[in-house]
């Protein structure tokens, strides 16, 4: 299922499945067994439904632990993609590298901040920015990496 067809889902069809189907023999099992003990006054005949009803209790808790992860990397796979597909398009391509391996665009920082970016980056697009002289303990940013 490609992205067109699969709507604003995050997950796949196979996804789905291979989570839904824990979650069903989970709530299945969990009914199951309390529908068993419920019958009975004994405590020795309630043990094992007991058990079987904690199993049944991690069982769909797995599944459903499974598809929140499933959904989240499918949203982080969207985001990366979005993020540079809009850098792309507002920044155009990459910049080109010179002979020694330095960016060609000037290291600046915004007054106040901890980095120190690109003169192309997002994060310092519409910021009053100053030349980069020295780092002076300040990190590169992680977006740019000037």
């Amino acid at each position: 299922m490609n992205e067109t067809e699969q709507g604003t889902l995050p997950w796949s069809l196979s996804e789905v499945r291979s989570t839904g189907l824990p979650i069903a023999v989970g709530i299945v099992l969990l009914g199951w067994s309390w529908f068993q003990a419920s019958g009975t006054g004994r405590m020795s005949s309630q043990v094992g439904w007991l058990a079987l009803a904690v199993f049944a209790t991690v069982v769909a808790t797995t599944g459903a632990c499974n598809w929140v992860w499933a959904g989240r990397r499918a949203v982080r796979a969207r985001r990366a993609a979005l993020v540079e597909a809009l850098t792309t398009e507002i920044l155009g391509p990459a910049p080109e590298l010179a002979a020694d391996g330095d960016p060609t665009s000037v290291p600046v920082t915004v007054a106040g901040t901890s980095r120190y970016h690109r003169d192309n980056c997002l994060l310092v697009k519409g910021k009053p920015v100053q030349r980069l002289a020295s780092t002076n303990g300040q990190r590169p940013c992680e977006m740019c990496q000037p």
